[in-house]
């Protein structure tokens, strides 16, 4: 079984389908880039300086949120946010934010969509954004999408599908 899994390891190496330290540490610079820029908009907008995490903070989920992704993998992120916060802002002031930033390019905003998104770049690695805003006064310091299934019911439509790709990786991440 441990020979088998270092041959396929060696195919997806050579393939360029597994991650590399490179691939990783870019991924991770833009993480970062972006948690700076989602904590200093919900700080301003949400009201709430001395704890931006408790008015809006990121939340990953496809391929880099189950462990699978591959050097070209995107980031897929949903920006959870206090009730207060709504795509007015998100495509308003975070939108502006994200614009002024050096290390983000070919922004893309499509507040219109059936599922709206921004689509940016950040280092070169293509990053899908969206929100989800949720009906809490200030978020919970530890938030899980499965633990209480009750805010579902209180949400719009569009956060509701934003929140689809986190609660599916939760979901698969308890049941492996």
């Amino acid at each position: 079984e441990l020979i088998q899994s270092e041959v396929l390891k060696g195919v997806m190496v050579s393939s360029g389908l597994y991650e590399t330290k490179e691939s990783k540490t870019r991924r991770d610079k833009a993480l970062g880039v972006l948690r700076g820029i989602v904590r200093d908009w919900a700080g301003d907008v949400g009201k709430c300086p001395s704890d931006p995490d408790s008015c809006a903070r990121i939340e990953l989920y496809g391929s880099c949120r189950l462990g699978v992704q591959c050097p070209s993998s995107d980031i897929d992120i949903v920006v959870i946010a206090k009730s207060s916060i709504g795509h007015a802002e998100f495509f308003g002031k975070l939108q502006e934010r994200l614009r002024k930033s050096k290390d983000i390019k070919n922004l893309n905003a499509l507040p219109n969509a059936f599922a709206p998104i921004m689509k940016l770049k950040v280092f070169d690695t293509h990053v899908d954004l969206s929100l989800a805003s949720l009906p809490y006064a200030t978020l919970p310091k530890k938030w899980n999408s499965l633990d209480n299934e009750s805010y579902v019911q209180d949400i719009d439509y569009k956060s509701l599908l934003a929140l689809g790709g986190v609660r599916n990786a939760a979901l698969l991440l308890r049941l492996v």
